[in-house]
């Protein structure tokens, strides 16, 4: 020691230097020395367990080391530091005490705070693992399939706690640290001061406001649980009467969703008028004013949304048509592959995929080709226009015998033929087939179409319709004379 002091004595270091400066330097970089070349060894310990507390227990004990050694090179510098205090002026002496005094005080409140950082990174890992434990471990609580506790969400809303408590205590000590640091050193004593008022003032008013507002808090917990709980019933109950476990009667499964989106909507909609008059501020004129702002938006720019949305009711609850179900609304005609409060979606042919309001299905007429279908009465319909050569009979007998050979079409109620017109001509037959399948009309309808064809193009009958004007060979083989 007295060698190294020698050398720095005649390198021009004063000691007063060595004393408040370089020694703890030296001190700190030698216990941190201490605590590397101890955790290199301990890490050839097999057990980890022990490994652990091992280096746990090094780590503290270099720390409690260095501070020692900081403390006896600071305290043995107290006589050289005298002395050359001594030998200054009292207002020189007093102002480099205090610098000195703010420097300590300084590194002690930095080494405080570099602690308490570790101590919240390292809690906050222990809450993060424990927390993915807990969800990892359990089962789902389930009633009829529907999730009663789901813990993934409960986990999720744990660990984002943790982060947000983290984060304001580490903006609360950094907060703290700033103006604290400020006030060790008389130049910028005032500065911390300033600092700590002009933020701690209103920081405490916020304080006693939230602590004043905790009866009002627990009331809005109260309603929020109680409607999260209502929300979890209903979800249940939606579940279980959409897949027919429980049976209402009078009420058809398919109105299950609609339901829920409606009470769904009521509950949230009264659950937020209920705990309003108790948020901070609901009586101020600023509330005031937003809710007429919020409450004129919503009546003037939502007019079509409210009127889809009754119109929406109103389809579903008179059981128009279902998803699944071939529909022709208007001028658009598909399959209904979802359906809203707010819209109806259908894809065409083509597979186009057509979003019609549910104000415009209302007000349209709707046609549903799949109710019919189910009951046996959905019928395509093959119009023919026949000579008035051809006998009646045998034009009937015809069209029936090309029913029956099309696959789909349904023998009850059987086939008909209706003759429904005289032309210039012919005379006009509908072929009326029921059919079982609406998804397969249009298939069904091209393939009766082809088997009428085939049967007329057999007998050697052809149709007459649309209307032509046609020069043709004479049965007996001679042709007819030129004009002229």
């Amino acid at each position: 020691m007295e060698v190294l002091r020698q050398w720095l004595t005649d390198a021009g270091v004063g000691d007063l230097t060595q004393h408040l400066v370089l020694f703890p330097l030296f001190a700190a970089f030698a216990a941190w020395a201490l605590a590397g070349t101890i955790g290199v060894l301990l890490r050839r310990v097999a057990e980890p367990p022990l490994r652990q507390t091992l280096l746990r227990w090094a780590r503290w004990s270099s720390a409690g080391l260095g501070f020692l050694l900081l403390g006896y090179t600071w305290w043995s510098g107290l006589e050289e530091g005298t002395r050359f205090f001594a030998e200054l002026g009292r207002a020189e002496a007093e102002r480099i005490r205090g610098l000195v005094r703010g420097g300590v005080f300084t590194v002690v409140s930095t080494a405080l705070l570099v602690v308490l950082l570790r101590f919240l990174r390292r809690a906050t890992g222990v809450a993060r693992t424990r927390v993915s434990a807990w969800r990892e471990a359990g089962e789902q609580v389930q009633f009829r399939g529907v999730d009663l506790v789901r813990r993934d969400r409960i986990a999720e809303t744990v660990l984002a706690v943790v982060r947000i408590a983290r984060a304001l205590l580490v903006l609360l000590l950094l907060y703290l640290y700033v103006p604290l640091v400020l006030t060790f050193f008389p130049a910028t004593a005032a500065w911390g001061d300033r600092i700590l008022r002009f933020v701690g003032a209103p920081a405490a008013e916020v304080a006693l406001g939230i602590i004043r507002w905790l009866p009002n808090l627990f009331t809005i917990a109260v309603i929020v649980v109680t409607a999260f709980l209502f929300l979890r019933l209903l979800r249940i109950l939606r579940f279980a009467v959409g897949r027919g476990d429980l049976t209402i009667g009078g009420f058809d499964p398919d109105w299950a969703d609609a339901t829920y989106s409606v009470l769904r909507l009521l509950t949230i909609f009264f659950a937020l008028m209920f705990a309003f008059p108790y948020l901070p501020g609901s009586g101020s004129r600023f509330f005031d004013g937003f809710s007429l702002f919020l409450g004129a938006m919503v009546t003037l720019g939502s007019g079509s949304a409210i009127g889809n949305l009754v119109s929406g009711l109103v389809l579903t609850y008179t059981s128009a048509f279902r998803v699944g179900d071939r529909v022709k609304i208007g001028d658009t005609e598909g399959k209904v592959f979802a359906r809203t409060l707010i819209v109806t979606r259908i894809r065409t042919l083509r597979n186009e995929e057509v979003t019609i309001p549910n104000g415009v299905v209302l007000r349209d007429q709707v046609v549903n080709f799949s109710e019919a279908a189910t009951r046996g009465e959905l019928a395509v319909v093959v119009v023919a226009g026949l000579g008035y050569d051809l006998p009646w009979r045998k034009a009937r007998d015809l069209l029936l015998e090309a029913a029956a050979r099309t696959p789909g079409i349904l023998d009850d109620p059987a086939p008909r033929v209706l003759p429904r017109g005289f032309g210039n001509f012919g005379v006009d037959y509908e072929l009326h087939a029921n059919i079982r399948e609406a998804d397969s009309m249009v298939a069904l309808e091209a393939a009766l179409r082809e088997k009428v064809m085939d049967v007329f193009d057999a007998a050697g009958v052809e149709i007459a319709t649309p209307d032509m004007l046609a020069v043709r060979r004479d049965p007996h083989g001679t042709d007819p004379a030129p004009d002229g």
